[in-house]
């Protein structure tokens, strides 16, 4: 019984092999891809504002990590909800208790 597992194995084995020998190379042209960096080119706002190096005004990191924490803070907690109960409609749990 071995045998014949083995063997059907490695016939798989060989058929995937030899099989997989006469697929032709797939070759992608030099305008692969294009399309899609036309799309995220597309979706930029300002592409030219990654050149600038100018100083951002805003809050620094102490006042916008309190700003955070109050923001968070300003939500009410409220208890986790309890889980669902199982309810599977009519199923019957012990045949032998069903009147008849």
């Amino acid at each position: 019984m071995g045998r014949g597992w083995a063997g059907c194995v490695l016939a798989g084995l060989a058929i995937v092999l030899l099989g997989g020998g006469c697929v032709s190379p797939v070759t992608l042209s030099d305008e692969f891809g294009a399309s899609v960096e036309q799309s995220k080119q597309a979706q930029r706002l300002l592409p030219e504002a990654s050149a600038g190096t100018d100083y951002v005004d805003g809050l620094d990191g102490r006042a916008s990590e309190r700003s955070l924490e109050r923001y968070l803070n300003s939500f009410p907690l409220q208890p986790a909800a309890p889980p669902p109960a199982m309810s599977g409609g009519s199923a019957i749990v012990n045949p032998g208790s069903v009147a008849q």
